[in-house]
């Protein structure tokens, strides 16, 4: 919602701004109260199935600084969906509000973080500079200049995709398997090996390794985890 649909419903509706901005806190509110009683009955929902599920990034450019900038902010959701109800079990943008990202970026310029190697920062799960941020731009971003979000801060995909399978395995820890189909990803691949060693090592998750990785690579990785 911009300011100028908001003012074409308070013309309309003869509405004020704040009763507006009530409302839509009120559906807000309603969404979250319908998921979190949803998610509380999940455990019982997912016992003793057998689910089959499909994960995948989105990558989108938003440009909500300056719109007469153009140096739009790389933002990535990541998502896991049940194949058969079309359910999502976690979704997740790799973007964090809560932090104070105006003392973690000050820090970071006056310890001279950017200088270090990314293991020795100390807010390595952040990107903490432009140039990182077109850095880690895929090919089809890099045809314009990015930069970091004017507020918040963008959390490197690895560790954004980690939490969001992290969570993933807690929400499926009653489920008897899974299937786990994903795109032909390095940064998936890496981190299912990392979350999910032990679910695969005693069969609990299956992934079809002909979509996943190339022969050579599958191999590789079973041998890792047996």
């Amino acid at each position: 919602m911009n300011k100028d649909i908001i003012n074409r419903m308070m013309d309309k509706h003869g509405l004020g701004a704040k009763v507006i901005y009530d409302k839509i806190n009120f559906f807000y509110e309603q969404a979250i109260a319908f998921d979190h009683y949803h998610s509380q009955m999940l455990d019982h929902a997912v016992a003793t199935k057998t689910l089959n599920l499909s994960s995948d990034r989105q990558f989108y450019l938003s440009n909500w600084g300056d719109h007469n900038m153009p140096k739009p902010t790389p933002i990535v959701n990541t998502s896991t969906v049940d194949n058969d109800t079309g359910f999502v079990f976690v979704s997740n943008v790799n973007f964090d509000f809560t932090s104070n990202y105006i003392e973690i970026n000050k820090e970071h310029r006056e310890k001279k973080e950017q200088e270090k190697f990314p293991y020795y920062r100390r807010y390595a799960q952040y990107v903490l500079s432009d140039d990182d941020v077109n850095e880690q731009a895929s090919e089809t971003e890099r045809n314009v200049e990015l930069q970091m979000p004017p507020k918040g801060l963008l959390v490197q995909q690895t560790y954004s995709v980690l939490a969001h399978y992290t969570l993933l395995k807690e929400k499926l820890k009653y489920a008897n398997r899974f299937h786990l189909y994903a795109g032909n990803d390095s940064g998936i691949k890496l981190v299912l090996g990392a979350v999910f060693c032990d679910w695969i090592a005693h069969h609990m998750l299956y992934m079809p390794f002909k979509s996943l990785l190339t022969n050579q690579e599958a191999l590789s990785t079973l041998m890792i985890y047996y």
